[in-house]
């Protein structure tokens, strides 16, 4: 990541010498990537108001589930004021999850509880974003493109010709073959699911087993081919997990 994109962090923690722990590992976090970091930090409910006012410019949120229904409440109003923040609960003794998902979080990790675990989980959200800020770069007889990653939900290969489709039902057609647009695009999020196709895997909706293909939020289905349905389930099973 390059320095200058700055990270934006909100942090709601009560308890004061955790948020010591995390704030000592955002510092390690920063000098390690070589970038910047703003974090708002919060610690009790009066402070929520403030999210309407921070949240459109903030892009992880680290929620303590230690604050029962508390925490059930923050959650609803990050997602509401930024639904595109990746928002993390944490804590122990694990809670009802059934109440924060609504939020829509993207992890829970049950014990956080050293800079060296908060450095790890930082290292991959930040990854999420590099991936969903990133774009596809495209050379034609008479076009140049550049598509936004989170724009495209899976590219095909027709003979000579890539088709990228985009969210919103649009596509794209452009001379050129998918070996060489996957060397351009990070994995996660595309991950081939066919010799003549890639996916976004942002944009998966559930795994239908029965017929061996994935349905997306635009209700594309795409086939999977036996040589990467392994790949696939793994993916899959790392993925229900997180």
């Amino acid at each position: 990541m390059e320095k200058a994109l700055r990270l934006t962090l909100l942090v709601y923690e009560p308890d004061e010498q955790k948020r010591a722990v995390i704030h000592s590992a955002l510092r390690s976090f920063a000098a390690h990537r070589d970038m910047d970091l703003r974090i708002d930090w919060m610690f009790r409910a009066a402070q929520e108001e403030q999210l309407p006012r921070i949240m459109p410019d903030t892009m992880i949120a680290l929620v303590s589930a230690e604050m029962g229904e508390r925490s059930a409440i923050a959650g609803r109003r990050i997602y509401d004021a930024n639904p595109d923040c990746l928002l993390v609960y944490y804590g122990r003794p694990e809670p009802d999850l059934m109440p924060l998902l609504p939020a829509r979080p993207v992890a829970y990790d049950p014990a956080p509880d050293s800079e060296d675990s908060w450095e790890t989980i930082l290292w991959e959200l930040t990854d999420r974003i590099i991936a969903a800020n990133g774009y596809f770069h495209w050379s034609g007889k008479d076009r140049q493109y550049r598509l936004p990653y989170r724009s495209i939900t899976h590219i095909r290969s027709e003979r000579v010709y890539l088709d990228i489709f985009t969210v919103g039902g649009g596509a794209y057609r452009m001379i050129g073959k998918l070996d060489e647009a996957a060397k351009r695009l990070t994995c996660p999020p595309f991950l081939r699911v066919h010799q003549s196709e890639l996916v976004n895997t942002d944009h998966v909706l559930a795994l239908d087993r029965s017929r061996r293909c994935l349905i997306l939020s635009d209700g594309s289905e795409l086939y999977i081919s036996r040589a990467h349905y392994r790949e696939v389930l793994e993916w899959f099973k790392n993925w229900r997990e997180k």
